[in-house]
């Protein structure tokens, strides 16, 4: 996709500039030990996004935020990703009924066994609100979350 169609494309340009930024950060934390190139190709796409729109996020809130894309597979989290972008920004062009599906699923299926972090995290989100995600939530998800929060 081109420059011009990346800035003007509406939609499918942000979910190519989104694709396109996750490759380049995943590539940079390649070999890393710290974080996975994959959890770093994500962060980097969605921090990317937010400074290039001149509203930069605490790092905390980026990773709360990523909470159910960090659990999926990582062709859709990547999807994901770029589509809760689009939800954010032109609401109207987003796929909503296929993210709210996947957000719902993942946390029904692999929160409950996730890692600590990802589960306090979860939790974290669910208490400070305002993480595009959880819009999706229905009050059974939103009991998940709560009730996977370690003691």
């Amino acid at each position: 996709m081109g420059f011009f169609k990346k800035i003007f494309g509406g939609a499918d340009g942000i979910r190519e500039t989104i694709r396109e930024s996750y490759d380049e950060h995943r590539q940079i934390q390649a070999g890393s030990d710290s974080v996975s190139p994959h959890h770093n190709g994500l962060y980097g796409a969605l921090a990317s996004r937010y400074m290039a729109a001149h509203a930069p996020r605490p790092e905390i809130q980026i990773w709360t935020e990523l909470i159910p894309f960090l659990l999926m597979d990582e062709a859709e989290a990547v999807e994901a990703v770029a589509e809760i972008v689009v939800h954010d920004e032109m609401p109207i062009e987003a796929r909503t009924a296929w993210l709210g599906e996947r957000i719902r699923w993942v946390i029904q299926e692999r929160l409950p066994t996730a890692t600590d972090f990802q589960r306090n995290g979860a939790g974290r989100a669910l208490r400070q609100g305002h993480r595009p995600w959880l819009s999706f939530l229905t009050n059974a998800e939103k009991e998940i979350v709560r009730s996977s929060v370690p003691d």
